[in-house]
Formats: C-alpha cells, structure tokens, sequence
C-alpha cells in the first residue's frame, strides 16, 4: 500500500530515537566531519506479489508488515487493530489519502509493544487502513501493516533485494558519496519533501517528471494527469492492456500497462518500457519508482543527505 498519511501536531507516545536502543558506532569517537554509520539492525525481507515484507511483532503477535517509503505513517489494516482490541488515541485524527481517494479522517491506533529486529516501541501509534490481498490465516504472507517514513526517515536504509535484507544504520555527518560498497554505483540527488519523502528527477518521453521512491508499490506508475501533460492522449489507453486494484479507500482503480517511447532513471535508459497508468490524479507526486525497477539491485536510502544510492547486478 503507498499513500500520503496526512496528519496534525501531536505528541509521539515514545520517541523514534528510542527505537533501537543500543546502537553499536561504527566510529565511537569520530573526527568531526568523517561520516560514520553506526549499525542499528537488520530485518530479513520477503518478496510476495512483487512487494518486500518483514515480520515484526505488535503485543507479542508476528505480524507480516510492507517495508513503504512512499507511506507517510505507519499502518495495520481494520482487522488486525480489532483482533489486537488496540486501544484508539481519541486525541489525534489522521486522514489517509492516496490513490484510488481518501478516507475519512480516523483515530490511531497504540500499539502497546512494537518490536522490529532488535529495537522495541512502546505506546506506537498507528494509522488504521485498508490492505489490498487480505493477511492474517486466510493469507498468512501478505502483510497486515506497513513500516512509514515516521519511523523509516531516522535511518540509513539499505535494501539488499537480491540477499532479502534491510540494514538500518544511524549516520553522522555523512554526505557525498559515502556507503560502503564495493564495484561501480551510482548517485541520484534527491528532494525530501511531502512528509519527508524522497523524490528523485526521471525523464519519461523526454519529459522531466519528479518520482517518489515507493518501496511500497510493486509496479511503477504515473497517475492519469501526468500521463495527459507528456502527451498520451485518451485514445492511447483504449489500446493498453486494462488492469484493476484496490486503492486505499477500498475503492477499485483502474489502470492500464503502456508502452511509453523512453523512460530514463539516472544512469539507466529504457526503450519502450511497460509502466502503469493509473486512472486516478496523483497530485503533486507524478509518479510512483516501485520495486520493479530495483528488485534486482542494491538500494540505498538516505533521507538526512537526501540521496538514493543504486547498484544494479553486474551484466552477464
């Protein structure tokens, strides 16, 4: 599920700072102005349906949870808080929007015990909305919740896709070219705004667009108002391929697979790439980078300097 999770001030139950709380520094004394990264956790990830899971536990239940850059707030879906009688917070509303509209403004959730790899919340807050594919029994791999950028933005993020696993590190004055990876990779600037998400310049058709990195979707998509302003006229999308989910209201969106001329992502050009056109306004946000594109590559995610790091598997 990817959506903006729009919300007013309010108190944090536990700081996000508290999260993990002993962090092992990679350089406990270091120099001022030498980045060091100091380990955090790592979380083991599952891939299902195209989308990257992991298992943390909520009041000491294993519950499965999409790791989404592209969500605002942390969530569990309407089943999971009844069956885990989470109490609401009656003194904060938060209204979820997204595609496919927007749900009424609701109370979140507290999660009593929140346990993510080797760091313990407690008294987390969270939205409470709808999950495409169901979960629990019926469907035990797909997730009942997701990991936002309120918890996600205080980290270092590296998404090792090949291996299944996420790493979270806590920086210290690290800019420029700064992981420690090996072999060739490259750096895209980024723009963290809108809830303090990442957005990085794409060129689709030649034209400038901006994309959200949503580690949330797992296909790359454009609303149908962008589609309109870089020229696919109406009478294209009666010829593409129709598809159809659930966006976050629980309302059906139709969406259709286009074949665009050119589509270009920092180093990378793509001839005639098949992307989803979905027929809902975006917004601001033009399109949606989902795990399509680097389900096959090491990814880095770094909200304090504001940058992706990409390494895409040597050729064969």
């Amino acid at each position: 599920m990817t959506g903006n999770i729009r919300r007013p001030a309010r108190r944090y139950l536990a700081t996000i700072a508290c999260l993990f709380g002993l962090t092992i520094s990679a350089q406990a004394q270091a120099e001022a102005n030498v980045c060091s990264l100091g380990f955090v956790t790592r979380l083991p990830l599952s891939q299902v349906a195209g989308w990257f899971t992991t298992t943390v536990r909520i009041n000491d239940r294993p519950v499965v949870m999409l790791i989404d850059t592209g969500a605002v707030h942390s969530a569990v879906s309407e089943e999971l808080a009844r069956e885990l009688r989470l109490p609401e917070d009656r003194h904060t509303n938060i209204i979820v929007n997204g595609v496919g509209g927007e749900m009424k403004a609701a109370h979140p959730v507290i999660a009593h015990s929140f346990r993510a790899g080797t760091g313990h919340l407690v008294d987390y807050e969270l939205a409470v909305a709808k999950f495409a594919g169901g979960g629990g029994k019926s469907n035990p791999d797909m997730p009942q919740g997701l990991i936002g950028v309120d918890l996600l933005s205080s980290y270092e993020l590296e998404f090792d896709f090949p291996n299944r696993g996420l790493t979270l590190y806590t920086p210290n004055n690290c800019s420029g070219n700064f992981v420690p990876w090996t072999g060739h990779f490259e750096a895209i600037q980024a723009k963290r705004q809108l809830g303090d998400r990442l957005f990085i310049p794409v060129r689709l058709n030649n034209e400038a667009i901006n994309a959200l990195i949503d580690t949330g979707a797992n296909r790359t998509a454009i609303g149908i108002d962008t589609a309109h302003d870089i020229g696919v006229p109406d009478d294209a999308l009666r010829l593409d391929r129709p598809s159809s989910g659930l966006g976050v209201a629980g309302i059906p969106v139709r969406s259709y697979e286009h074949h665009f001329d050119s589509f270009a992502v920092g180093e990378a050009s793509f001839h005639r790439p098949p992307l989803l056109i979905q027929d809902d306004r975006f917004g601001v946000v033009q399109m949606l980078l989902g795990t399509d594109f680097y389900r096959r590559s090491k990814l880095w995610v770094s909200f304090q300097s504001e940058q992706i790091f990409l390494q895409r598997p040597a050729p064969q």
